[in-house]
């Protein structure tokens, strides 16, 4: 026993510095609309609704809430047990590339720290930590998946039910897996019947697995999340979205800020990659297995769904095939440096290699570093104003969507919208604030949220038409006036008409500008402005914060 710990003495060490960095700064972490989403629904949602509703307007499966779901509804605060159920997925997946893994010791101590494992998933408690442990759990039972399909399958099973790209990447993977079998057997005319396979029963079960959550996942003709109305693009839209494809490769791994590296630099690493993984999967028989899928996950990135979430569904997917057929001894990098006659340029790869590995870490100490001086959303702090000022039982209204030039309550501060139409253009049963501020209280501070019917607190995506605006408007028509104001109400004058606008005079109290790190960069700065009646001032011992301008209208 003694002689083990002394031989994992590193992995154990990196285990203990991955736990208390990613504790540490998961403890800074502000969770953002996306995490809180998952915690409302696994909190509020209807069983009805979450097996039936939910799975069509997220269009992802829901093991994620069901995960969640029994903290959530045993009343568990919202940071503390949502960070604790990811650091704990995440962490086990660190812990088996650290212990469970054939990679070499320096690539097994450094993968836990880089940006896209320690900050995109231990940090942001989303889904993608369940496919993360997926991945490299599949990793570690693919040399054995032909005379051990089970554990293989399940695994995939379990990957299909964390996320839709869970059933896109297993599925490819199966494409290739299939053709080998089939392969198999028609060189070997003695292999007997393919039906009779070991192999093909739990893939068959897969299957009608992966169809049936394809079928629960599907969008609704209510829903806009995505919308599938979207006109084709133009010729020169699809060469500038033909980037995405060539810059995931960089932009997943090495390049420490997004989408920012220029096309030269894109192009010059999309080849060395690229070769590489040629020479890798040449000499470890794995050339379909890791093209296939990266090629059609790169087309859907570039073409159809470009989130930056997708570039860790990638790096997933990397680690899954490094585990799988990755050694100890660094053999493609050896043969490759092999090639190199000069001792310099041997040294000069080797140094630009290593510090291209490092950057990965220091992408994460950056983003780490970023968090903990910075607000990364603005919704526990919103929280934390309205508590801290006993402004709870007011009156509060807070922004729609307008459109489709905001998301989520987020502002672009550079670009201001055209004032939208009251009745086209605002999305009434889209109140995000009504959703983000939901966990931190126990009763809805949100007076305009509207769900007619329902009394959920998360955004279930359905298309508001403008009878619904008109019914909402009508409904807080006769009620009474807002005392406060979160972000941008500019509809009140249809809702309550402009002699009753006039009465009233709002002040800035507090204004919370946020960022989301993205390695070296950010990928955005927003802020969000909350307004008092100025006769409620002094009642509240609140102040006016100097603003560009000071009255809502």
């Amino acid at each position: 026993m003694t002689e083990k710990l002394k031989k994992y003495r590193p992995e154990i060490a990196a285990m203990i510095l991955w736990l208390a960095g990613a504790v540490t700064v998961s403890v800074f972490h502000e969770p953002w609309f996306d995490e809180i989403q998952a915690w409302q629904i696994a909190r509020t949602a209807t069983w009805h609704d979450l097996f039936f509703e939910v799975p069509h307007s997220e269009c992802h499966p829901i093991l994620w809430h069901l995960i969640l779901r029994p903290f959530a509804m045993a009343g568990l605060p919202f940071e503390p047990a949502i960070k604790t159920v990811n650091i704990a997925v995440t962490g086990t997946a660190c812990g088996l590339i650290l212990f469970g893994t054939r990679l070499p010791r320096f690539v097994r101590l450094l993968l836990p720290f880089t940006f896209m494992i320690f900050y995109q998933t231990a940090v942001v408690n989303r889904c993608y930590c369940l496919l993360f442990l997926g991945f490299t759990v599949l990793g570690i039972l693919r040399p054995e998946r032909d005379s051990k399909p089970l554990p293989y399958v399940i695994t995939m099973a379990f990957m299909c039910l964390t996320h839709i790209m869970g059933v896109m990447m297993c599925g490819l993977i199966c494409v290739i897996w299939v053709t080998e079998i089939v392969r198999g057997h028609a060189a070997d005319k003695n292999s007997g019947n393919i039906l009779k396979d070991r192999r093909v029963p739990p893939l068959a079960v897969l299957f009608v697995l992966a169809v049936a959550v394809i079928i629960a996942v599907f969008p609704s003709t209510e829903n806009t999340n995505f919308d599938s109305d979207t006109a084709l693009p133009s010729f020169g839209r699809v060469i500038a979205l033909s980037g995405n494809f060539i810059s995931l490769p960089f932009d997943a791994t090495f390049c420490p800020t997004l989408r920012t590296a220029g096309t030269g630099l894109y192009l010059l690493f999309f080849v060395l990659i690229n070769a590489f993984m040629v020479v890798f999967c040449r000499k470890k028989r794995c050339t379909a297995e890791y093209f296939v899928p990266y090629l059609v996950f790169s087309y859907f990135y570039a073409f159809v769904w470009s989130w930056e979430h997708m570039m860790q569904v990638y790096y997933y997917f990397l680690v899954y095939i490094f585990i799988a057929f990755a050694g100890e001894n660094y053999e493609t990098s050896k043969e490759l440096l092999g090639k190199l006659h000069d001792e310099r340029l041997k040294k000069g790869f080797t140094a630009v290699a290593a510090v291209l590995f490092l950057l990965m870490p220091a992408s994460a100490a950056a983003s780490s570093a970023s968090e903990i001086k910075r607000t990364y959303f603005d919704a526990r702090p919103v929280a934390e104003f309205i508590k801290d000022n006993g402004l709870e039982d007011l009156r509060i209204f807070s922004m729609w969507k307008v459109g489709t030039s905001q998301s989520h309550g987020r502002h672009d501060t550079d670009q201001q919208p055209d004032e939208p139409d009251p009745y086209k253009d605002i999305d009434v049963r889209c109140n995000p604030y009504a959703t983000t501020l939901g966990p931190y209280f126990d009763h809805q501070v949100i007076s305009n949220n509207y769900d007619p019917g329902h009394d959920r607190w998360y955004i279930t995506h359905k298309r508001t038409s403008e009878e619904d605006v008109k019914n909402c408007y009508e409904q807080l028509s006769e009620q009474p006036y807002p005392d406060m104001i979160i972000g941008n109400m500019s509809v009140l004058d249809t809702i309550f008409g402009e002699d009753e606008v006039k009465k009233h005079r709002f002040k800035m109290v507090y204004r919370c500008t946020d960022y989301f790190p993205w390695k070296f960069s950010s990928m955005s700065k927003s802020s969000v402005t909350v307004w008092l009646r100025d006769d409620l001032l002094d009642r509240y011992n609140l102040h006016e914060v100097p603003p560009d301008y000071n009255e809502i209208t």
